[in-house]
């Protein structure tokens, strides 16, 4: 049944309509944001369900996802967290960097 209902919301969210869309995003938002926190600050989970389910609102209006929707969003929240842990780490290392030549000087 929920299947059905993702299903249904997404196809009346390719047509643009934005009360399906706000559907989606209640029911996934808290739970995108507790996944995403297990791998970043809350502050920043908050920040990348948002923008996974913004950018959920953008993609291609044909994709229908019929085994998962909430699969395809915690994945993508996945690849987000994982991503931003990739970028602090370059650039903390940066900042060490910098930190270290100013030090030695």
């Amino acid at each position: 049944r929920i299947l059905n209902q993702d299903i249904y919301l997404q196809v009346v969210c390719s047509k643009n309509d934005l009360t399906a869309f706000e559907c989606i995003f209640r029911k996934y938002y808290s739970v995108l944001c507790a996944y995403g926190a297990r791998f970043v600050p809350i502050e920043d989970a908050e920040e990348i369900a948002g923008d996974t389910l913004l950018g959920y609102g953008n993609i291609d209006k044909l994709l229908i996802f019929k085994n998962s929707l909430g699969g395809y969003l915690l994945k993508s929240v996945y690849h987000k967290a994982i991503n931003q842990i990739k970028e602090n780490e370059i650039k903390n290392a940066a900042d060490n960097q910098n930190f270290l030549k100013r030090r030695n000087n």
